[in-house]
C-alpha cells in the first residue's frame, strides 16, 4: 500500500469519528511510508539471489544482501543453519571450518543436505534487529527460503537467531539445545561458531544441542542421496 493512501484512510477515519462524536477532530497525522514490495516467488537459488540483491524492504540501503550458501534443491535440504546476520563463509574463515565440523559430526553437509543462511541479510547494515527482521524486513525472505526448501528442522546458531524466531525477549542461551517451531518447522538452538571458538567449555553443551537435533532427524525420517 502507497503512503497516499494510508493517509487517505486515516482521513476518512478521522472524519468518521468526528461526525459519530460530533465534534471535529484535531488530528496530528502520523508519517506514512509505502509498504514494501511483496518478496517474489523465487524456484531457484539463482532466482532467490538475484531477487535479494534488488531487495528494497528496508529503509536503510547501506547494506549488501546476502544469499546465503548450500544446495538449495528442494527435497535434499535436511536443516536450513540459520545465524542473526551473514556468516563469513569463506574456508579461510575459522569460524566456518568449525561450523563444518560440528555438521558433519551429524553427517550434514552444505553440499549436499543443508544451507546456510541469516535471518538477516545485509551484513553490513547497522539497522535494529529487530525492525530489520519483521514482516516489512527480512522475515519474508527466510520464509521464502523456508517454504521452497522445506527442511526437516532448523538450527540457529547464537542469541540473538534464537530470540528472533522465538519473537522473546528471554536470554537465546535459555533456548539453546531446546526445540520449538518456526511457521511449523523444528528449531534447535546452539552456540554460534564465533562463542564456541572464544570459550572451548561450550563445546560439550554444544554437542548435546547437535544429538537433539540428529534426534529429530532420525526421527523426521532423513533423506537418502
Amino acid at each position: 500500500m502507497k503512503a497516499q493512501e494510508k493517509s487517505d484512510i486515516y482521513d476518512f477515519l478521522t472524519l468518521a469519528q468526528g461526525w459519530v462524536e460530533g465534534r471535529k477532530i484535531e488530528a496530528n497525522p502520523p508519517v506514512f511510508r509505502d509498504s514494501p514490495d511483496p518478496v517474489p516467488f523465487c524456484p531457484t537459488h539463482r532466482d532467490f539471489a538475484e531477487a535479494l540483491e534488488s531487495c528494497r524492504r528496508c529503509e536503510d540501503q547501506s547494506g549488501k544482501p546476502h544469499p546465503g550458501c548450500g544446495t538449495f534443491e528442494p527435497g535434499a535440504v535436511e536443516v536450513l543453519v540459520v545465524s542473526e546476520r551473514p556468516l563469513n563463509t569463506d574456508e579461510s574463515s575459522p569460524e566456518y571450518a568449525l561450523l563444518l565440523k560440528m555438521l558433519s559430526a551429524i553427517a550434514l553437509d552444505p553440499g549436499t543436505n543443508c544451507r546456510i543462511t541469516a535471518l538477516i541479510k545485509c551484513a553490513d547494515s547497522q539497522e535494529s534487529n529487530t525492525g530489520r527482521f519483521g514482516a516489512d524486513g527480512c522475515a519474508p525472505w527466510f520464509e521464502s527460503e523456508l517454504r521452497l526448501i522445506s527442511p526437516l528442522a532448523v538450527l540457529s546458531l547464537g542469541e540473538g537467531a534464537a530470540r528472533l524466531l522465538a519473537g522473546s525477549s528471554e536470554p537465546g542461551e535459555m533456548m539453546f539445545g531446546r526445540k520449538t517451531l518456526w511457521k511449523g518447522t523444528p528449531v534447535i538452538g546452539t552456540y554460534h561458531p564465533a562463542d564456541l571458538l572464544a570459550d572451548p567449555q561450550l563445546k560439550r553443551p554444544a554437542w548435546e544441542h547437535l544429538k537433539t537435533l540428529k534426534t529429530i532427524l532420525d526421527s523426521a525420517g532423513r533423506r537418502d542421496f
